[in-house]
C-alpha cells in the first residue's frame, strides 16, 4: 500500500515537470550556414568560404523562424553583426583573431537579442559562445550575461564565465557550450558581455539549440523538485526495509 502511494506521488510530480511537454523531436539547431537578412527579400544568403561579411547597422539575420538582432547597447559605437565562414586569418578590422570552429559563425558588438519572427514562445536549450583575441595574443572574452523574458512578464537571468582561450585553429577549442536550465516560455533573450574595453566588446555565437513552443509550459516551483526527491528517497527506503 505504501509503495503504491509513493509511486502515485512520484508520478504526479513528474507529470508537472516541463520536460514532458517539450518534445526533443521539435529541437532546432541554428548553425547560420544559410540565413535571411532582416528587411531584405530573396536569399537565403551565405558567408563566402574562408571569408567574412557584415550586416547593416541594426540589421538582424533570420534562420528557422528566429531573429538574431543587434541589441540597443551601443557602447562600442558599432551595431552590426559579423559572419565568418571557416575563416583562419585575422579580421579586416583591428587585426583580431576570429574564434574558429570550422563552420559559419556570427559575432556581435556589445549585445544581441534573440526572438521568434512571429513573436511566439520558445525554449533555449543550448548555444556556443566565444570571444576574440588580438595579434599580440591578448584575449577579449568577457563574462556573458543572459536575460530571458517569459510570456508572463517574469525574467530569468544567468551568467557564464568563459575559459579565456581564443587561439583560432591551433590549441584548445575556442567555443564553449552554454546550457541554460529550464529556460522555457521565452519571448526573447538578451545577451551582453562585460569586463572588456569598449573597442573590444565583441563576442561570437553559433549552434543555437531552440524549441519553438506552440503553448506555454508549466514551470515547476522548487517545492515540486523537493517533493519528487523526497518521494523517491522514501520509496527507496521502504524497498530496502522490505528486502532486508
Amino acid at each position: 500500500m505504501i509503495i503504491r502511494r509513493m509511486t502515485v506521488l512520484i508520478l504526479s510530480a513528474v507529470l508537472l515537470l516541463p520536460a514532458v511537454a517539450l518534445s526533443a523531436s521539435n529541437l532546432t539547431i541554428i548553425d547560420f550556414e544559410s540565413f535571411g537578412l532582416e528587411g531584405v527579400s530573396g536569399g537565403p544568403f551565405t558567408v563566402p568560404s574562408g571569408g567574412e561579411a557584415s550586416t547593416a547597422n541594426g540589421q538582424g539575420i533570420i534562420q528557422n523562424g528566429f531573429l538574431f538582432k543587434p541589441g540597443p547597447d551601443n557602447t562600442s559605437t558599432y551595431n552590426d553583426l559579423h559572419g565568418y565562414n571557416n575563416k583562419t586569418t585575422p579580421t579586416s578590422t583591428g587585426n583580431l583573431t576570429v574564434p574558429w570552429n570550422g563552420t559559419t559563425l556570427f559575432g556581435s558588438h556589445d549585445d544581441l537579442v534573440v526572438q521568434r519572427t512571429d513573436g511566439g514562445l520558445f525554449t533555449l536549450v543550448a548555444f556556443d559562445y566565444a570571444g576574440y583575441a588580438d595579434s599580440s595574443g591578448n584575449t577579449y572574452e568577457g563574462v556573458l550575461s543572459l536575460t530571458g523574458t517569459r510570456n508572463d512578464g517574469s525574467v530569468v537571468n544567468m551568467t557564464f564565465t568563459p575559459d579565456g582561450v581564443v587561439d583560432g585553429m591551433s590549441g584548445s577549442p575556442d567555443f564553449q557550450s552554454v546550457t541554460p536550465n529550464n529556460w522555457v516560455n521565452l519571448v526573447k533573450v538578451e545577451f551582453s558581455v562585460s569586463g572588456l574595453p569598449a573597442t573590444s566588446n565583441l563576442f561570437a555565437f553559433d549552434n543555437f539549440e531552440v524549441i519553438a513552443q506552440s503553448t506555454a509550459t508549466p514551470v515547476p516551483a522548487p517545492s515540486t523538485w523537493l517533493l519528487f526527491g523526497m518521494g523517491l528517497m522514501t520509496m527507496l527506503g521502504v524497498l530496502r526495509r522490505r528486502n532486508g
